[in-house]
C-alpha cells in the first residue's frame, strides 16, 4: 500500500518489508538514534555493552612513505565514526582500545585508557603514523587476544568481545595466513572478528580470510569507499553488527540454575578461582534472574556453594568463589561421576534452590584421570541431561593428561568443540567464559539484520514493534559516480541523475568501450590546403608549408594567419590550436630536420656494422670456421638497439679484433 513509502521499488519478505533503489541511486543514510527512534525496542540497545579493540594499518603501504597521508588520517576517522555509532559514555558501556601495526604492533591505548568519548575520539585522531615496511598484522590481533582481553588492562567478564581490521594490503601471501591463523584462535575464544578493506588492494579472498563467521559481506567482512565518497553507511554497518552480536551475548535478565562441577585436583587452584569469578560476573545474578552453585569432587564430590545461598547478593557471591579452598589431599584419580550424581540428587532440588520452571545448566570442569570408565562418566553426564533437563559443558585443561575429544559425548549437543566442550589454556581462559556465555545468553532483544537479495544488508524490528518505516531509509538519492576514481573515465566524467557518461577533450573521441579516449587523426579530412603537409599530433594537427620545410626556412615564412590551414596549426574545426604563429612553426621545422638528420646517421651507422660483419665472414669462410662470436656480437647489437653507445662500443671491439686478424 502506497508503495511502503518507498521512493521507488519496495520488496515485501515473510515478516516485513524494505526499500531498494534503481542502479545509479542508493539509499540515504539514517543514523542509528535514528533507526532506534523508528523501532522502539531497538532504543534498548543503549544498554548493551561490548570490549571492541580496533587494529588499524599503519604501515608503508597505506601512504606509500614513511610520512603520514590523508589516507592513513581517514582511517582514524573512519574509526571514530564507528565509534559515534557504539554506546561510548560516561557508563563504559562500551570500551575501546587500539592497535596499529606495521613491521611490528604498537598497543596505542587499553580498554579501560578513555572513560568519555570526546578524549577517546581526540586519542584516536592524534595516532601517529608508523610507516615502516610490512604488514604483521598476525601481531596485532596476538595482542589484541592475550594483552587487551585480559581484566586489569579493562575486559570486562560476559561482555561479548570484538575485533575490528583495517587492512590496507599485505607485504606478503605468509602476512595473510599468519593472521588468519590467529583470527581462527580468537574465534574459539569467543572474540568476533570484523575486517573492513580501505583499499582494493585487499583481495575479497583475503577479506573472507580475516572475517569471523558467518562469512558474507556487510555481516562479517565490508568494503571501504575510496575518497571522496563518504563511507558513513559502512561505519554504520559495522556498528550495528557489533550491537547486535553484543546484544545477542549478554546475560541480563536471562534465568538459570547454574552449577559448576570442579575437579579438585589441578595445580592452578587460585588461577581457576580467578577465572570462575570472572564468569560469574558476567552472569546476572539475582533471586529472579540467574542462581550459581559450586561442587568440588575429587574422590567423592562435595557442595561449597549452593543455589539458594547468595540468591540476591552477587558480591557475596564473587568473594565466596575467590575464596574457595582446594582439597587438603589430592587423589591420583577424580571421581567424575560423582559430581554429576551428586548435581542431580542434591543440587537440583527444591528444598536446595532448584526452579522446576528455570532451565538447569552444568558446567563441568576435568583435570585429572577418572575412576570410572568414560563411559560410565558419559552415562553420568547422559542421566542428568535427562532427568534434570540439564544442558552440558564440558571442559579440560592443555595442561592436563586428559584427551578433549573423550569429552565430547559428555557436553550435550551439537557436541562442538570450542562450544559444549573444549581444552582450556590457563594463559587465555576468558576465552571461555566469552564462548559459554555468548551459547548461553542469546537471543536477546534486538532489531535484527540480514543478507537479503534485493536490498544487501538490511535491518528490521522485531514483528509489531516497528512503526511503518524501515529502518534502512525509503528514499533514494543519486549516487555520483564522478566522484569515486573519476567514474573510470580516462579524461571528463558527467555525473547525471541515476548515471553518469564519460567524454573527451578536443582533438579526442570516445572508444567503443565509452570510457577511454583514443586520439582523432585528423588529417584523414585533408584539411591543410595549398602547397602545405598536415602532420597530426595528439589532440590536434599542424600545417607546414612544403618549401619552406624541405629549405629549412619554414620559420621565415611570411606570418600565418589564424584559422588559414596553410598557416600552422588547428585542430578538430578550432582556428586557434596554438602553434599558430612563427616561432612555433619555426621549431616545429627544426625538430623534423634534427629528426631526419639523426634517421640518416642510424641508416648510415648500421650500413658500415652490416659491411664489416660481411668483410668478417668473408674472412672467416677462407680461414675454414665460423667464428660464434659473430652470431653473439651479431645478435647483441640487434637486441639492445635502445641504447646505441652500447651498440657502438661492442662493434668497436670486434674492428680490432678484425684488424688483429689481418695483421
Amino acid at each position: 500500500m502506497n508503495n511502503g513509502l518507498c521512493s521507488q521499488a519496495c520488496v515485501d519478505t515473510y515478516d516485513s518489508y524494505y526499500c531498494t533503489c534503481d542502479p545509479g541511486f542508493d539509499l540515504e543514510f539514517i543514523a542509528m538514534s535514528t533507526q532506534q527512534a523508528n523501532c522502539p525496542r531497538s532504543a534498548q540497545l543503549s544498554t548493551i555493552a561490548s570490549d571492541v579493540v580496533f587494529i588499524v594499518d599503519s604501515s608503508y603501504n597505506v601512504c606509500l612513505s614513511s610520512v603520514t597521508c590523508s589516507l592513513y588520517t581517514r582511517e582514524l576517522q573512519f574509526v571514530n565514526r564507528i565509534i559515534d555509532s557504539l554506546n561510548v559514555n560516561n557508563n563504559q558501556k562500551t570500551r575501546v582500545g587500539l592497535i596499529t601495526y606495521a613491521s611490528n604492533a604498537n598497543n596505542r591505548f587499553f580498554l579501560n585508557a578513555y572513560s568519555d568519548i570526546t578524549s577517546l575520539k581526540n586519542g584516536i585522531l592524534n595516532t601517529g603514523f608508523q610507516g615502516t615496511q610490512g604488514t604483521n598484522l598476525a601481531e596485532a590481533i596476538r595482542n589484541a587476544r592475550t594483552n587487551f582481553f585480559i581484566e586489569q588492562n579493562g575486559d570486562r567478564g560476559g561482555v561479548q568481545n570484538f575485533i575490528i581490521i583495517l587492512s590496507n594490503s599485505f607485504q606478503a601471501p605468509s602476512d595473510v595466513t599468519s593472521a588468519a591463523n590467529e583470527v581462527i584462535t580468537a574465534y574459539q575464544q569467543g572474540i568476533i572478528t570484523l575486517a573492513a578493506s580501505v583499499s582494493q588492494r585487499v583481495s575479497d579472498a583475503n577479506l573472507i580470510s580475516l572475517a569471523s563467521y558467518p562469512l558474507a559481506p556487510n555481516p562479517s567482512y565490508f568494503k571501504i569507499p575510496d575518497p571522496p565518497t563518504p563511507f558513513d553507511s559502512v561505519a554504520a554497518l559495522m556498528a550495528n553488527q557489533v550491537l547486535r552480536s553484543s546484544a545477542l551475548s549478554t546475560c541480563d535478565g536471562k534465568v538459570y540454575d547454574i552449577v559448576f562441577l570442579i575437579d579438585g585436583y589441578q595445580s592452578n587452584w587460585n588461577n581457576f578461582r580467578t577465572y570462575l569469578a570472572r564468569f560469574v560476573r558476567g552472569l546476572d545474578i539475582r533471586s529472579s534472574a540467574s542462581r550459581v552453585a559450586v561442587v568440588i569432587y575429587t574422590d567423592q564430590a562435595r557442595q561449597a556453594i549452593g543455589l539458594n545461598q547468595y540468591p540476591d547478593d552477587k558480591n557475596g557471591l564473587l568473594n565466596a568463589i575467590l575464596n574457595l579452598q582446594a582439597p587438603a589431599n589430592f587423589a591420583s584419580s577424580s571421581n567424575a561421576v560423582s559430581a554429576f550424581d551428586f548435581a542431580r540428587t542434591q543440587v537440583f532440588t527444591n528444598q536446595n534452590g532448584d526452579r522446576s520452571d528455570v532451565e538447569n545448566i552444568v558446567i563441568f570442569y576435568a583435570f585429572n584421570q577418572y575412576t570410572s570408565s568414560l563411559l560410565s562418566l558419559q552415562t553420568a553426564a547422559l542421566q542428568i541431561q535427562k532427568s534434570s533437563g540439564a544442558y552440558v559443558y564440558a571442559y579440560t585443561s592443555t595442561f592436563s593428561n586428559l584427551n578433549k575429544m573423550d569429552l565430547k559425548y559428555v557436553s550435550s549437543h551439537p557436541h562442538l568443540e570450542y562450544k559444549q566442550f573444549g581444552a582450556m589454556d590457563w594463559d587465555s581462559t576468558s576465552a571461555f567464559d566469552n564462548v559459554v556465555l555468548s551459547d548461553l545468553c542469546k537471543p536477546y532483544y534486538d532489531y535484527f539484520c540480514r543478507w537479503t537479495a534485493g536490498g544487501g544488508f538490511q535491518c528490521f524490528c522485531p514483528l509489531n514493534d516497528c512503526d511503518t518505516v524501515p529502518l534502512n531509509g525509503t528514499k533514494c538519492i543519486d549516487v555520483n559516480e564522478c566522484s569515486n576514481n573519476n567514474g573510470g573515465c580516462q579524461q571528463l566524467c558527467s555525473n547525471t541523475f541515476g548515471s553518469f557518461s564519460c567524454s573527451c577533450s578536443t582533438g579526442y573521441r570516445l572508444s567503443s568501450d565509452k570510457m577511454s579516449c583514443e586520439d582523432v587523426n585528423e588529417c584523414l579530412s585533408a584539411p591543410c590546403l595549398g602547397n602545405t603537409i598536415c602532420v597530426n599530433s595528439f589532440g590536434s594537427f599542424y600545417c607546414l608549408n612544403r618549401d619552406s620545410l624541405s629549405s629549412g626556412n619554414a620559420a621565415l615564412e611570411a606570418p600565418y594567419q589564424s584559422g588559414d590551414p596553410t598557416s600552422g596549426a588547428g585542430g578538430s574545426g578550432s582556428t586557434t590550436a596554438g602553434m599558430s604563429n612563427t616561432s612555433a612553426v619555426a621549431l616545429t621545422a627544426s625538430i623534423s630536420s634534427v629528426l631526419a638528420s639523426t634517421l640518416v646517421l642510424i641508416l648510415a651507422f648500421f650500413s658500415r656494422m652490416a659491411y664489416r660483419r660481411h668483410k668478417r665472414q668473408m674472412r672467416a669462410t677462407k680461414r675454414g670456421q665460423m667464428p660464434s662470436s659473430m652470431f653473439e656480437n651479431y645478435g647483441a647489437s640487434m637486441k639492445d638497439t635502445s641504447s646505441l653507445g652500447s651498440i657502438r662500443s661492442r662493434n668497436f671491439n670486434a674492428d680490432r679484433d678484425v684488424d688483429s686478424v689481418d695483421g
